[in-house]
């Protein structure tokens, strides 16, 4: 999933502002992932997923970089 995410960003990001890839919170990311993430200006965003009875909220966090 992560290649195709990236492929996509590469892809059709070639004239957008920034490129952000949206992961979720708590989850390592492979060093190879976040050297090609670094190399081609992907910022990282993490979000969770808050439940509270049965509703659950998706929560955008603070960028990383």
């Amino acid at each position: 999933v992560l290649y195709t995410a990236i492929g996509q960003l590469l892809t059709h990001g070639v004239s957008g502002p920034k490129r952000i890839i949206v992961l979720p919170a708590g989850e390592p990311i492979a060093p190879d992932f976040q050297e090609a993430f670094d190399q081609h200006d992907i910022a990282v965003r993490r979000f969770e997923v808050v439940a509270a009875r049965k509703v659950k909220r998706v929560t955008l966090l603070p960028s990383e970089n």
